[in-house]
């Protein structure tokens, strides 16, 4: 009989769910995974269904966070993958096609589930430097205006708290600080209250 520390824990990377089974009782009996396969390279990979599935037998199951990309109207979207198709973060008419003017994505619309908050961060800059690139080279078919005004008037009205840039890198620089003297690159502060207290 298995005692209270016969603990095991098995990672199975690559699988995804997709059908959770029941028994006659309507409990929970097992969960079935279908297996991944990775294309591409490791600098721009991206993940594809195999037909290969296994049952895992279970009494329970605990969902993560998880994602879903909302498909918008008027925006392409790849319904096998959940993500916009694209070409260096510019927006395609359909996978290889041409590129649509003035539309760009990034994060998990574009490159799928993986990844963490760094390479969110570093996707962002390289949205950003395909929109400059093709601001310099005329090839926007719309104007741009800069109409950060707009929004924080419109915020303001509304009465909802927000935090500038520069407010944000205040509190970059105490969550630094309360990091370092705990041994740490920082301490997030997760209380929206204590974000705004911090900046008084």
């Amino acid at each position: 009989v298995p005692g209270p520390d016969d603990i095991s824990v098995c990672f199975k990377f690559g699988w995804s769910p997709v059908e959770v089974k029941t028994d006659s009782s309507g409990k929970v009996s097992g969960i079935v995974l279908r297996k991944n396969m990775i294309l591409g390279d490791m600098m721009s990979p991206s993940i594809a269904a195999t037909d290969e599935l296994i049952e895992v037998p279970c009494t329970c199951v605990i969902t993560s966070i998880g994602y879903k990309v909302i498909k918008l109207p008027g925006v392409p979207f790849c319904e096998d993958t959940h993500m916009i198709p694209e070409h260096l973060s510019r927006v395609l008419e359909h996978p290889d096609g041409p590129v649509l003017p003035g539309l760009y994505t990034s994060g998990w619309a574009r490159r799928g589930s993986d990844g963490v908050l760094a390479t969110t961060i570093t996707d962002s800059a390289n949205t950003a430097q395909s929109i400059l690139e093709d601001l310099r080279d005329g090839k926007m078919s719309v104007i741009v205006e800069d109409s950060s005004g707009d929004i924080r008037d419109v915020l303001v009205e509304r009465g909802v708290n927000f935090v500038t840039f520069d407010e944000w890198s205040k509190v970059d620089s105490i969550e630094k600080e309360v990091g370092k003297a705990k041994g740490k690159p920082r301490e997030k502060i997760l209380d929206y209250d204590e974000i705004f207290k911090s900046l008084k």
